[in-house]
């Protein structure tokens, strides 16, 4: 099988590369840079990866950018969306720059890429998965430019599903607390997964395994999975934990 995915140098993205490869498929990556640890991970499995470097903030940035992830292994049968851009703003403050940051990164970036898959697919059975956030389903007024992306991708999920069926399947997973983000420390983030309904971070390869049923599961289309240890739930929100996100 051969997965395109977005976002792919580092945190979930990365995992999920790994992953996928190590159970023997071929894997496009999209990446803004490539740290040393991923290089090197390439060079091993350099029969399985392909690797495009691309700022997806530049304006001509998602030219073709479908075919050139593709042209090495062909066709995608599974594109995972999972690039994101994820930076604090409220109503009350955002900016354009950022407003226009997070709709380029989060949202048009993933509508193009499967527009042009679904362009290029002439067989049929790929499907597409959108990485949301659990945050679609539990709203609150932090992070709001990243939380219209990826409300609105959301929605697009559902749309593209619709228009997309029956040649290609678009779901989406909404993860939670997976790994702790640069403005949190040790603190932060063990009271985030202390007010989880199941008490427990949320694993990458708890993310995998999801994208695996989904990209295998030829009969559901349109749906959200929130891997997020119930944080979806709303049981314990911030301003009760007394933590900033």
């Amino acid at each position: 099988m051969h997965i395109v995915i977005t976002g792919a140098s580092k945190r979930v993205g990365f995992g999920l590369a790994e992953s996928f490869i190590h159970d023997g498929h071929y894997v496009s990556m999209h990446v803004r840079s490539q740290p040393s640890n991923f290089q090197e991970f390439c060079r091993l499995h350099e029969n399985q990866t392909h690797v495009i470097v691309e700022d997806l903030l530049h304006e001509h940035a998602l030219n073709s950018l479908y075919a050139r992830l593709t042209k090495r292994f062909g066709p995608a049968d599974l594109l995972i969306n999972n690039v994101s851009n994820f930076e604090p703003d409220r109503a009350t403050d955002f900016s354009h720059d950022m407003l226009q940051a997070h709709m380029r990164v989060n949202l048009e970036t993933a509508i193009t890429l499967s527009r042009d898959m679904y362009r290029d697919n002439t067989r049929g059975d790929a499907s597409i998965i959108n990485i949301t956030d659990q945050r679609v389903s539990r709203l609150n007024p932090n992070f709001f430019t990243y939380t219209l992306a990826k409300s609105s991708l959301w929605t697009a999920t559902i749309t593209m599903a619709q228009e997309f069926a029956p040649n290609i399947r678009v779901n989406a997973i909404g993860p939670g607390p997976t790994l702790m983000n640069k403005r949190q420390n040790n603190e932060d983030f063990e009271k985030q997964i202390a007010a989880l309904p199941l008490k427990q971070m949320v694993s990458v390869q708890d993310i995998y395994r999801t994208a695996c049923f989904l990209a295998q599961s030829s009969c559901i289309t349109g749906q959200l999975i929130h891997v997020d240890s119930g944080q979806h739930l709303a049981w314990q929100t911030p301003d009760v934990v007394g933590i900033n996100e």
